[in-house]
C-alpha cells in the first residue's frame, strides 16, 4: 500500500467513525445549524491535523496514524457501550461516577453490563473495521483532493482561532463542542475536566469535614424522653416493585411479611428517592440538601451524623461497602461518626457480616445513633447472596429471566438481613428505619437493567420505606408511634428524611422544617417530587411494567 492510499483510507475511516460518534453524542439535541457547524469545524480541525501527518516522513506519519486509529477505535467502543446501555455517549457525569466508584463496584459494573450482546456488537465493529482496511480501495479523484485541501485550509484557520481563544480569560476547553467531534480529543478533555472537578470536590470535602469537626456542638433542643437507639439502615438498589411486601407476585419477603402481622412493622407505601444514583441520592438523604436549595452545596449544609453527635448520641457507621479512595457523600459523612466499620475494605462480603452483635454496643443509659449501609442488590445481582438463598431459578438460558430471578434472589436475601437487624433491637427502646438509596430497573421496559441518572424511570426511584419499632419504644413513645401510623400513605421523597428523623428524635435545630417531616402535623403533602428534572407524580408514576 502506497503512502497516498494509506492516508486516504485512514482519513475516510476516521471520518466515518468520528461522524458516527458525533451523531450518537448529539442525537437527543434538536437538529439545528450550530450542531452541524460544530461538526464541520471539528472535521476541518481533524483534516488539517491529518494533512500534517502526510508531510512527515512516511514511517513516522504511518505509526502516528495507526496509533490515532487504534485509540479512536477504543474510544468508539466505549461510546457505543455507553450509548447501548444509557442512551448517551461517555460524558462528565459518567466519568465523575467512575472516579467515585470503588474497585469492587467497577468490577460489578462490567460483570453486569458486559453481556454477550455487547461482545457481539464489539466483534461486529472490529470485523467491519478489519474488512474496510482489507478490501476498500480508493482511486485518485481530483475533486475529492480539492475538497480535502479546502477543508484543511479551513481547519488551519480554526486551529489559529482555537489557539487565540486559549489566551482569553474566559476560555473553557471543556465547553468547545467542535473538539468533541474528534472522539479521542473530546474524551481526553472530558477526563481532564472531570479530574479537575473531582480534585475540587475532594478538597471541598476535606474542608467541609474539618469545619464540621471544629464545630460539632450545634445549638439544639432535645425533647424528653430521648429514644435510646435510633437506627438507619440504608439499602442498595432495592426496588419496592420486587418486594412481595408491596404486592410483588413472587414471595421475596416471607420474613418481613411475618413482621407485618405484628404491630411493630410499619410499611410506607409512596416513598421515592431524589435520584437514581447512590452518591447523588445520599448527599440529600443524609443532609438538609434538596432540589429547592441546591444553590447551596450539600457539604455546606447540616448533616445527620453531626446533629446526632451534638444531641449526645454516640454515632456508629457500619458499612458493607468499601471506603472509597475518592471521597463520596456517605463516605465523608461516615468519618464524622464516633465509630466506623467498613467491612469490605479488601474483600466483598455478603451483608450477613453486618449482623455480628459486636458492632452494636448497646449499653444502658447510652444513646446510640447507628447507620448501617448494606450492599443490598447492587449489580451484579448473583454476587449478592449465598447459594442457599438462590430461591428463584437463576440458571435459565433466557438472559432476561436469569437476571430478573437473580435480582429477586438478592431481594429475598435482603429480606433475611433486614429482618435480622430488626431482631437485634427488638428488646430495647429502639426504632429502625430502613430505606434504599434508590430503586432498580430490571427489564421492566425492555433490555435495560440497572440505574442511570440520564434515563430516570419510576422503577429506578420507587423505594421501600419501612419503620420497625420495639414494644418498649411503643410503650415509651406512644405519640411518635401514632404519628408514624397516620403517615403510612403520604407521598414522600427521601431527600427530606433528615427532617423526619429529627422529628422522631425530638431534636429541634437550625435547618429543621416541620413541613418536610412525614410525621408532623404541618407536613406538606403537595410538595412536587422532582427526579432528574421530571415531576414523578406527573411524568413517571404511570409507567407500566412489561412483566408485572
Amino acid at each position: 500500500m502506497d503512502k497516498r492510499e494509506f492516508f486516504t483510507k485512514g482519513f475516510i475511516y476516521l471520518f466515518l467513525v468520528y461522524t458516527l460518534n458525533y451523531c450518537l453524542m448529539t442525537w437527543s439535541e434538536t437538529f439545528r445549524f450550530v450542531v452541524v457547524r460544530n461538526g464541520v469545524v471539528g472535521l476541518s480541525l481533524f483534516a488539517s491535523f491529518w494533512l500534517i501527518l502526510t508531510l512527515l516522513p512516511f514511517w513516522i506519519g504511518k505509526w502516528i496514524a495507526r496509533l490515532v486509529i487504534t485509540i479512536s477505535i477504543l474510544c468508539s467502543l466505549v461510546n457505543l457501550f455507553c450509548f447501548y446501555h444509557f442512551e448517551n455517549t461517555l460524558n462528565s457525569t459518567m466519568l465523575l461516577s467512575a472516579f467515585e466508584t470503588t474497585h469492587a463496584e467497577m468490577l460489578s459494573f462490567f460483570e453486569m453490563y458486559l453481556s454477550w450482546r455487547v461482545l457481539v456488537w464489539i466483534a461486529l465493529f472490529c470485523i467491519a473495521s478489519f474488512l474496510y482496511f482489507l478490501l476498500c480501495r480508493f482511486s485518485k479523484d481530483l475533486k475529492l483532493q480539492f475538497a480535502f485541501y479546502a477543508l484543511c485550509l479551513f481547519g488551519m484557520i480554526n486551529w489559529g482561532y482555537q489557539i487565540f481563544s486559549m489566551t482569553q480569560p474566559r476560555y473553557f476547553y471543556f465547553d468547545r463542542k467542535e473538539l468533541d467531534y474528534i472522539t479521542p480529543l473530546g474524551i481526553t478533555l472530558k477526563i481532564w475536566h472531570t479530574q479537575d472537578q473531582s480534585k475540587t470536590v475532594h478538597m471541598a470535602f476535606k474542608k467541609y469535614r474539618d469545619e464540621m469537626l471544629a464545630h460539632q456542638n450545634q445549638k439544639l433542643f432535645l425533647s424528653p424522653p430521648p429514644i435510646e437507639n435510633i437506627v438507619l439502615v440504608i439499602g442498595e438498589s432495592i426496588s419496592r416493585n420486587h418486594m412481595s411486601l408491596y404486592g410483588y407476585l413472587k414471595s421475596t419477603n416471607p420474613l418481613l411479611e411475618k413482621f407485618l402481622k405484628t404491630h411493630n412493622l410499619l410499611v410506607f407505601t409512596d416513598v421515592i428517592s431524589p435520584h437514581n444514583q447512590t452518591n447523588l441520592s445520599l448527599r440529600k438523604v443524609l443532609t438538609f440538601s434538596n432540589y429547592e436549595n441546591q444553590s447551596i452545596p450539600w457539604y455546606q449544609q447540616g448533616n445527620l451524623v453531626s446533629i446526632m453527635n451534638s444531641a449526645s448520641y454516640k454515632s456508629h457507621w457500619i458499612s458493607n461497602q468499601e471506603s472509597s479512595i475518592h471521597a463520596t457523600p456517605s463516605g465523608i459523612i461516615a468519618t464524622l461518626a464516633h465509630q466506623q466499620h467498613f467491612l469490605s475494605e479488601y474483600k466483598q462480603n455478603f451483608d450477613e457480616v453486618l449482623l455480628s452483635p459486636s458492632f452494636y454496643p448497646i449499653q444502658e443509659n447510652q444513646l446510640n445513633f447507628i447507620a448501617i449501609h448494606l450492599m443490598g442488590a447492587h449489580a451484579t445481582y448473583y454476587n449478592r447472596y449465598p447459594k442457599e438463598f438462590a430461591f428463584f431459578d437463576s440458571k435459565s438460558f433466557d438472559g432476561y429471566t436469569r437476571r430478573i430471578n437473580s435480582y429477586d434472589n438478592a431481594v429475598y436475601y435482603n429480606d433475611y438481613i433486614v429482618s435480622e437487624i430488626f431482631k437485634q433491637f427488638s428488646t430495647t427502646d429502639s426504632i429502625v428505619i430502613y430505606l434504599s438509596d434508590h430503586g432498580e430497573e430490571v427489564h421492566e421496559r425492555g433490555e435495560f437493567a440497572g440505574h442511570a441518572e440520564g434515563i430516570a424511570s419510576r422503577f429506578m426511584v420507587e423505594i421501600p420505606f419501612l419503620v420497625y419499632v420495639s414494644d418498649l419504644f411503643i410503650q415509651k413513645h406512644p405519640k411518635v408511634y401514632e404519628a408514624l401510623k397516620n403517615a403510612l400513605h403520604r407521598p414522600y421523597m427521601s431527600d427530606d428524611l433528615i427532617h423526619m428523623i429529627l422529628d422522631i428524635a425530638g431534636i429541634q435545630v437550625e435547618g429543621f422544617d416541620p413541613s418536610r417531616s412525614l410525621i408532623n402535623p404541618q407536613f406538606n403533602p403537595n410538595r412536587k417530587r422532582i427526579v432528574g428534572g421530571k415531576d414523578y407524580d406527573v411524568e413517571l408514576k404511570s409507567q407500566k411494567s412489561n412483566y408485572y
